[in-house]
C-alpha cells in the first residue's frame, strides 16, 4: 500500500484578517472572513459566466435562503459534528418563527433576558418597543429558548434546528453510512483534511482564487477531493442536470487545479456524494468524465479572463452581448 504523502504545510491565520491570504492551505477559517474576501471562488463562476455585472450585483446581495441554510447544517453535521452542536439550537423556535429578521429579534431578545436584562433594557437594545418585546414571552418556546441561553455560553445569532431538519439530516447521514463506497470516503483514507480553505494565483489569468473543499484525503493511493451535495433528485440523470445547471463541473476542474498547488503530486479525483433530501433518500457517488471536467475548465477560464479583463479596463462594457453589435440568436428545434 501507497504511504500517504505530508500535506504541505498548513499556514497560521493572521491576527488581523487582510482582504485576501497568501497563498496557501488554511484550517479554520471562519465563513464570514472566507465569503467577505474579494478572491474568486467556484460559487462565483456561474455570476461571471453570465456577465461581469451579474456578479458584481451578486457581490452586494447578501445569498440566503432555505436551501443554502440547509445544505449549510447538513455539511456541518456530517463533517464536523463538534462544530454543528455549537451552531445550532436543538430547541424549537417559537411558533411564528417562520421569517428570518423577526425570529432574529426573538433570539437577541431570550439571549438578553437569560443574561439577566430587565425589559426596558430589552426593548433598547432590540430597537423595539417594550410592549413588543415583552409579547415574544407568551410564544411558545420563548422560555425553552431563555434556558438553552442560560445554559450554554452561545451567541444569539445562533441557527434553529427543526424537529423535521434534525430528523432529515439524520437520515441522510444514514443513507450515507449504508451506501459502503460513501461510508469508506467520510471515515477511511488519511491525511484527511476537512474544510480547509485554499488560495492560490491561477496561473493562466493571474487572478487570484480560493476554494474550501468539503473533504481532501489520500484514498487508494492518490489524492481525492469528496463533495457532499444534497439533492432533490440524486439518480444519473437528476444529478446530471444538477452538474449542468449549477456548474459543478467547473467547481470540480477549479478545485482539482486549485488544491493541486498544495498538495504533493497533486489531486487525481474529485468525486461527488450525492444524496437525496426526501425518503428513501437515495444516494450515489459520482465522478465527471475527463470531457466534462476539460469543459468545466474552459468555463472557470473564460470566467476569471472575463474578470481580468474588467480589472484592467473596467470601463468596458460588462453585461451581455458586446455592446455595439446586434446578437443573432436561434431558435431551438424542438420549438416546432
Amino acid at each position: 500500500m501507497t504511504t500517504a504523502p505530508t500535506l504541505t504545510d498548513e499556514l497560521e491565520l493572521p491576527d488581523e484578517y487582510r482582504p485576501d491570504f497568501e497563498p496557501g492551505r488554511y484550517a479554520g477559517v471562519p465563513n464570514q472572513v472566507y465569503h467577505a474576501c474579494p478572491s474568486i471562488s467556484s460559487s462565483s463562476i456561474s455570476e461571471l459566466s453570465r456577465s461581469v455585472d451579474h456578479y458584481l450585483a451578486a457581490r452586494e446581495k447578501e445569498k440566503s435562503s432555505d436551501a443554502l441554510d440547509f445544505g449549510t447544517m447538513f455539511h456541518t453535521a456530517l463533517l464536523e459534528p463538534g462544530r454543528f452542536r455549537e451552531d445550532y439550537l436543538d430547541v424549537q423556535p417559537p411558533s411564528k418563527a417562520d421569517g428570518s429578521g423577526w425570529r432574529s429579534k426573538v433570539m437577541l431578545t431570550a439571549s438578553l433576558r437569560a443574561d439577566g436584562h430587565d425589559w426596558e433594557q430589552v426593548a433598547d437594545e432590540v430597537g423595539y418597543k417594550q410592549k413588543t418585546v415583552q409579547a415574544y414571552a407568551d410564544k411558545d418556546g420563548f422560555d425553552e429558548l431563555v434556558a438553552h441561553f442560560d445554559e450554554h455560553d452561545v451567541d444569539h445569532d445562533q441557527a434553529f434546528l427543526s424537529d423535521d431538519d434534525h430528523e432529515t439530516i439524520a437520515w441522510m447521514d444514514q443513507a450515507i453510512h449504508s451506501h459502503p463506497l460513501a461510508h469508506e470516503l467520510m471515515t477511511g483514507g488519511e491525511a484527511r483534511a476537512i474544510e480547509h480553505s485554499f488560495w492560490w494565483v491561477d496561473p493562466v489569468t493571474g487572478v487570484p482564487c480560493r476554494c474550501r473543499p468539503d473533504l481532501l484525503l489520500w484514498f487508494e493511493g492518490q489524492w481525492v477531493i469528496v463533495d457532499l451535495k444534497s439533492a432533490r433528485d440524486a439518480s444519473y440523470w437528476g444529478f446530471r442536470k444538477a452538474i449542468a445547471r449549477r456548474g459543478y463541473h467547473s467547481s470540480a476542474a477549479m478545485y482539482a487545479d486549485g488544491v493541486s498547488q498544495h498538495v504533493p503530486g497533486g489531486v487525481q479525483r474529485f468525486l461527488f456524494i450525492a444524496v437525496e433530501k426526501e425518503a428513501p433518500f437515495g444516494i450515489d457517488v459520482y465522478e465527471i468524465d475527463e470531457a466534462g471536467v476539460e469543459q468545466g475548465r474552459d468555463r472557470y477560464r473564460t470566467a476569471l479572463q472575463d474578470w481580468r479583463e474588467y480589472l484592467e479596463s473596467p470601463d468596458r462594457w460588462t453585461g451581455y452581448g458586446d455592446g455595439e453589435s446586434v446578437t443573432t440568436i436561434d431558435v431551438p428545434g424542438w420549438a416546432g
